[in-house]
């Protein structure tokens, strides 16, 4: 049984510091090719992503589960500012219900950045809790990724 949320439990914030210059870690979040090796709960792969990186532009990411097998996420970049903010809508396929995600990428030296994620608009906590659970593993993946890149 899902039940609904307070408003104040509909939003997720997570921050989290990358050992990356910041224009690197903004370009991991619109580039496919860097998408498709980080994002995703731990049953997912990306299979397909696509992106038209600017205001106004459409992201696609097909991903393939243990749990739900093909699914697709959908979105719109409402502010896109290089290197320093991503915001975007978000939406699972056949779950006509839209969430917004917001990211803003602080430098914190020439090879250290920190992200602050909100996701906001879930209308039940489990969503939400879900979603954290995601958001957590893309993260230490994205982590894992810029790591390795940097060597």
């Amino acid at each position: 049984m899902t039940t609904l949320a307070t408003p104040e439990a509909v939003r997720l914030e997570m921050r989290r510091t990358f050992a990356a210059a910041r224009p690197r870690v903004f370009d991991a979040w619109i580039q496919p090719e860097m998408i498709s090796q980080w994002m995703g709960c731990s049953d997912s792969k990306v299979i397909e992503a696509k992106t038209d990186p600017r205001a106004g532009g459409k992201y696609t990411i097909r991903m393939g589960t243990t749990q739900y097998g093909e699914v697709e996420l959908t979105g719109t970049y409402r502010e896109f500012v290089r290197p320093s903010r991503l915001a975007f809508s978000w939406q699972w396929s056949g779950d006509g219900h839209e969430t917004q995600v917001s990211i803003d990428f602080i430098e914190k030296g020439p090879a250290s950045t920190e992200i602050r994620l909100v996701h906001e608009g879930f209308l039940a906590a489990e969503s939400r809790d879900n979603h954290t659970r995601g958001w957590t593993t893309s993260l230490e993946r994205l982590a894992t990724l810029l790591a390795a890149s940097a060597s």
